[in-house]
């Protein structure tokens, strides 16, 4: 119900117009002291107390010199004066847990501190601490505890109003949104067609991918607080992420490229027993995962731009497909280190749009996808219209082909019958004791053995050839002289 009441909050402040009040960073007067306040009823002395020689000036709450291993460290500064309906003070990011406290008394924790000031990883969410009206002009004192590389405050520190930051974290993760849903169809698509289609590896790999985009996007996404508020599971999600996308990108790369297979496949099995051991041992607790980080890091960098370098000599044999999907995952992993240069301070803090690289590598997949489709599509085309004019002459050659056998058919019917005919006539003649006899019987059998010829039977007398029967015709000469007619072709 709260994430709920929140997101309606957020879309409310679209339709409102901003505050008279101008968003303020808090980027002067800040100062550090190293080491952990010591409590008097439950208030830091150091909140209270006049002491300024150990505080020391530091131009942003982060990292300042003289570390040696500590865990805590104060920052203070004062809240400049501004007229603010709600103000609210905005931390981006804080190395690992916090307290703040206006005027000795606490206001805000994330994280919990034990009895020696310590405390374990909670996640990196983004902070909205409230403050009282009457805070400008007082000053504000952070408790920070990090076993981590890092300690302190991170990326931007301001005070504006709750509507106006609201309006501010919906408009920037409208994009994030997007393309997490974007990908994550993709990766549907993909996981789903790689269990009924063939060359399931680069579809398996693209739908890992995606898939792994999709959970980066949304877990860097500042709206997931407002969608769910558990900081330590978005961040599981993102360190997951993270990790399996190095793993997916040298599935694909091994399904495009074949030629270095040993390679690609010892980073799968190299990065996916990081991503197995440090979820692993941060969830039963053996390290923190937010330690987990540094050394991926360390690989990633060093790995995957070998990885793509040795894949780059395999270019002049590559197609333009290959081509296409190379340049959009070196972008993407020139994206991931410039952001990693960011998250480790080796260049200026600022928002890295890792995402926009991600929706560049799926447009790219579902550009070259379309590509395919409509040359699969031309070509069933042509095929369909082959097929149909082969099916046709087929069709043509098999009529040709049953009226022959049909002809044939009659023939060899005609044959046995006038076969059995026959048969049947010379049976008849063989049993007659006379050749008269013989004659009458051969008579007899022959019109219906010559049809559909037609013809007559004759017999010699003295001067004349006799008609005994015709068949197959209405008339024929009764006689025919001897001497001056000749005789009647297959007559007898």
């Amino acid at each position: 119900m709260r994430c709920l009441w929140l997101c309606l909050l957020c879309l409310l402040a679209l339709g409102l117009t901003r505050a008279q009040a101008e968003t303020v960073p808090l980027n002067q007067h800040w100062e550090y002291r190293w080491g952990d306040s010591p409590f008097k009823d439950d208030t830091p002395v150091w909140t209270i107390e006049a002491d300024k020689a150990q505080w020391h000036p530091i131009s942003f709450p982060s990292n300042p010199p003289g570390r040696d291993g500590r865990e805590n460290i104060w920052y203070r500064t004062q809240i400049p004066e501004d007229d603010w309906r709600d103000p609210v003070l905005y931390i981006f990011s804080v190395d690992l847990i916090v307290e703040v406290y206006l005027e000795g008394e606490r206001i805000y924790h994330y994280g919990e501190f034990d009895a020696q000031g310590k405390g374990r990883f909670e996640g990196w969410p983004w902070h909205m601490i409230p403050l009282p009206k009457d805070a400008a002009g007082k000053p504000i004192h952070f408790r920070v505890y990090s076993n981590y590389m890092d300690i302190g405050l991170w990326g931007e520190v301001k005070i504006l109003d709750r509507l106006e930051l609201y309006q501010q974290i919906l408009k920037e993760s409208i994009d994030s949104l997007i393309i997490t849903l974007f990908n994550l169809l993709i990766a549907a698509l993909a996981l789903l067609f790689a269990l009924f289609k063939s060359g399931r590896l680069i579809l398996f790999a693209l739908g890992l991918f995606s898939l792994a985009s999709a959970g980066l996007a949304l877990s860097t996404s500042q709206a997931k607080q407002l969608l769910f508020n558990h900081a330590l599971m978005w961040e599981y999600i993102g360190a997951g992420s993270y990790y399996l996308l190095p793993i997916a990108l040298a599935l694909m790369l091994q399904a495009w490229f074949g030629r270095l297979r040993w390679l690609y496949r010892s980073l799968v099995g190299l990065f996916l027993l990081y991503l197995i051991g440090a979820l692993g041992l941060s969830l039963v607790g053996v390290v923190s995962l937010a330690n987990t980080y540094p050394l991926f890091d360390l690989l990633f960098a060093v790995l995957v731009p070998v990885m793509l370098l040795c894949t780059v000599y395999q270019l002049p044999q590559a197609n333009s497909d290959q081509r296409i999907m190379l340049l959009a995952t070196t972008t993407l992993t020139l994206l991931l280190l410039v952001d990693m240069a960011v998250a480790h301070g080796w260049i200026a803090w600022s928002r890295i749009p890792v995402g926009w690289g991600s929706l560049m590598f799926s447009l790219a997949i579902v550009a070259l996808s379309l590509r395919h489709f409509i040359h699969t599509q031309n070509a069933l085309a042509h095929l369909n219209a082959t097929l149909e004019n082969r099916v046709v002459e087929r069709t043509s050659e098999l009529k040709i082909l049953a009226r022959r056998e049909a002809d044939r058919a009659r023939a060899l019917e005609f044959g046995n019958r006038k076969r059995a005919l026959l048969d049947k006539m010379i049976s008849a003649m063989e049993q007659s004791e006379t050749v008269e006899h013989a004659i009458k019987r051969m008579a007899a059998h022959l019109p219906d053995l010559c049809e559909p010829l037609p013809g007559g039977l004759y017999r010699s007398t003295q001067h004349y050839w006799e008609l005994e029967l015709h068949w197959c015709q209405e008339t024929l000469p009764s006689r025919y002289a001897l001497t001056d007619t000749p005789r009647p072709e297959g007559d007898e």
